[in-house]
């Protein structure tokens, strides 16, 4: 037993334990719930991530917009970043991820689908309908992007495999969107201070070593304008030039490819659909009341309703 629980359950792992259990108890976080019976908890380190000593102000995230699910996978997020702290225990985490390709469409389906993170919530952010995919621009949810999925998307990208994770990557449902998100964060014309430097650096990386996938030419192409615009205001600093091949690349696709030349540039990260529990992108129904939001069928249903109820008013 472990502090009077099972050691085995998903969510229960030792702060003295190897890089690889951890990554294997992390990994297994990041993957659905396919036995309703499992039994999942954050405890010894995970929990460390989700306690208002870890971090008070997104702590307060935590209590108002954070599902379990958000909880469970922001968790390991930062347990897997803090394995990659150390180079040489990045494989393990990359293995384990390759192992298990339903984590990376955790990651993807996070990083897309993030719930409301800012400093202070109102009355009106409580009963908003507004989409989990809608881009926000507070300086905390910019520093939650840059601690947890950005940063664990740039680490398992950053070794020699980084070409089999980007395969896998671009087979994930949500990676189209998960590019759009990128540039979308890449681009954004906040007060330049360390994090949102730190985190357009990420971006770019991240595309850079995606820059083979046409879902990436052709998100750059629909940023295109964006990005202009910030190196014109000198917002990349070091990464001026991989910004300017990046956007030379997609303009001579633009001119080869048809698929490339021929997309349609309005559509964005607000048309990206997810079930509000699982951000699963199949077989999606609204709530029938409401019409706010959608899940992926009864189950997740039934699982959100006693939070959705509180806000769940007939259109």
């Amino acid at each position: 037993m472990f502090g009077g629980f099972a050691p085995n359950a998903i969510g229960v792992i030792p702060p003295n334990a190897s890089p690889a259990v951890k990554a294997t108890g992390y990994v297994r976080l990041l993957l659905p719930e396919e036995d309703e019976d499992e039994m999942r908890m954050l405890m010894g380190e995970p929990a460390l991530f989700t306690s208002q000593g870890a971090d008070v102000s997104l702590h307060v995230a935590m209590q108002n917009t954070f599902t379990a699910t958000d909880l469970e996978w922001w968790a390991a997020f930062c347990g897997l970043n803090k394995i990659c702290t150390r180079e040489s225990d990045r494989p393990v985490v990359i293995n384990e991820m390759l192992k298990h390709p339903k984590s990376l469409n955790s990651l993807c389906r996070w990083t897309v689908s993030t719930p409301l993170i800012k400093e202070r919530y109102t009355k009106e952010d409580h009963e908003s309908r507004a989409s989990r995919s809608a881009p926000q621009s507070a300086p905390l949810y910019i520093e939650a992007m840059f601690r947890g999925p950005v940063q664990l998307l740039a680490n398992i990208l950053s070794t020699s495999a980084a070409p089999k994770v980007g395969e896998q990557l671009a087979k994930r449902k949500h990676f189209a969107p998960l590019v759009l998100r990128l540039l979308d964060l890449a681009t954004k014309s906040v007060k330049n201070d360390g994090k949102i430097v730190f985190l357009r650096s990420l971006c770019i990386n991240i595309l850079s070593k995606l820059i083979w996938s046409e879902a990436v030419l052709i998100g750059i192409r629909k940023y295109a304008d964006q990005l202009e615009t910030c190196l014109k205001a000198e917002l990349f600093r070091g990464d001026t030039d991989a910004v300017k091949s990046l956007l030379e690349v997609a303009a001579e696709a633009t001119q080869t490819n048809p698929n490339i030349a021929s997309v349609d540039t309005s559509s964005s990260l607000n048309d990206v659909k997810v079930c509000n529990v699982c951000k699963s992108v199949e077989g999606l129904k609204k709530c029938g009341r409401c019409k706010a939001v959608s899940y992926c069928g009864p189950t997740c249903q039934k699982k959100d309703w006693p939070e959705h109820k509180k806000k769940c008013i007939a259109a």
